[in-house]
């Protein structure tokens, strides 16, 4: 995961990382942490689950109210 973006060779990574400049923020975790986080309305939460298996991840996709579904990295290099 921490080298996912170094090169960009595909359309899915430079579609995923065109998602994450445009609607991605950096929220403050801990003192000196930050992540990345990705919400999406619950509709779109296939979405993330793509997203989420590009990146060769599991169970980061959670709920975030009743009407959202968030998307969080703490990867150091990737925010």
């Amino acid at each position: 995961i921490e080298n996912y973006f170094e090169i960009i060779d595909s359309s899915e990574k430079a579609y995923w990382l065109g998602w994450l400049i445009s609607d991605a923020q950096l929220i403050l975790a801990d003192k000196n942490k930050f992540q990345l986080e990705l919400t999406l309305k619950a509709d779109d939460e296939d979405i993330l689950h793509l997203l989420e298996k590009d990146l060769g991840l599991i169970n980061k996709v959670y709920n975030s109210g009743k009407y959202y579904k968030r998307f969080s990295l703490g990867s150091k290099k990737m925010v």
